[in-house]
């Protein structure tokens, strides 16, 4: 079974506690005896059990698909949805989890959390969309609804899909969200753009790096930081973000010497541009450093560059219908 995008691969247990509703004898006032007083329903509790179990053919190893169990009790319930499992489906939010390594190829697993039935409770994204304090008196506007349609976004170590903020990476981390590619190797972010599949923007060198930290990971978002302290953030349909201590110097492009003025982007080559929220130059291919959105756009540039800076607080929670 599938919980969100972490798939077990064998479990024998899925049961959902019965349905409880506290009630209280009171005592009346200027009535004799007492007055049963009945409280609001409490949510069900859920218990899986079972093993985890390297899938025939896959290269996922059991304790990559520990990780990604212990992955669940780091996010929110929205993410953690089932889908018609001996007929029920909703949503878990995870406050126990329990897998044990063993020698052999069978590892058990319990699970217990709190279940949010999909006949009573739906998914619901809100947002809280705030301009970015900046240079240039702008007012950016944000989509959420294009946002939701977008596809999700995805953090590997080398090939295999990371889930966890716990992961160690041994390989180059990459982030992608269907329309943007980051990939971060040493001292060296390489950024990519999809049209027909994903091309190279150019190779930024960053200063000395080359540890990796996750901060946040959903498919709505992920967040990494450097051991040199850079930032960056891949959102569900939006353009990269680098908040960059040290300034970040092309590679292969040759943008011309310039500065912001009127606005708050400026070229680096045909179709691309970097923006930030305050007043920033590019000399002998270098970046200054601060907060900077990289993107391609074959138009409306101006429109791409304001938008960038509007924080989406973009938020995915399990409401009740």
């Amino acid at each position: 079974m599938d919980i969100g995008n972490v798939t077990l691969s064998a479990i024998n247990t899925f049961k959902i506690g019965d349905i409880q509703s506290p009630n209280e004898a009171v005592q009346g006032m200027g009535a004799r005896g007492y007055i049963l007083a009945e409280f609001k329903q409490n949510l069900p509790s859920v218990e899986l059990s079972g093993y985890l179990l390297q899938l025939y053919g896959g290269s996922r190893t059991l304790q990559q698909f520990r990780e990604d169990v212990l992955a669940l009790q780091e996010r929110r319930a929205a993410y953690n949805y089932v889908s018609n499992v001996k007929g029920r489906s909703g949503w878990i939010s995870c406050t126990n989890i329990d897998v044990d390594d063993e020698v052999g190829e069978l590892w058990p697993l319990a699970i217990q959390g709190t279940w949010f039935d999909a006949s009573q409770y739906k998914e619901e994204y809100t947002s809280n969309p705030v301009t970015m304090a900046n240079n240039f008196s702008i007012t950016g506007t944000y989509d959420q609804d294009a946002v939701e349609a977008a596809d999700d976004v995805q953090c590997f170590d080398g090939s295999p899909e990371v889930l966890s903020i716990h992961h160690s990476f041994s390989g180059n981390c990459t982030i992608k969200n269907g329309l943007y590619q980051i990939i971060l190797s040493e001292n060296t972010i390489s950024i990519y753009y999809y049209d027909s599949g994903y091309v190279k923007i150019d190779d930024f060198t960053a200063g000395t790096f080359d540890t990796i930290t996750l901060l946040e990971l959903n498919e709505d978002i992920c967040t990494v930081k450097t051991d040199n302290s850079i930032e960056i953030s891949l959102e569900r349909g939006r353009i990269p973000y680098i908040n960059s201590p040290v300034d970040l110097e092309c590679s292969l492009l040759s943008p011309s010497d310039q500065s912001t003025s009127t606005d708050n982007y400026l070229e680096l080559g045909t179709g691309l541009y970097v923006a930030s929220n305050v007043s920033f130059s590019i000399a002998s291919s270098v970046i200054d450093a601060g907060k900077m959105w990289i993107f391609y756009t074959a138009s409306d540039v101006s429109t791409t560059a304001h938008d960038a800076i509007v924080e989406s607080n973009l938020k995915r929670r399990v409401v009740i219908r």
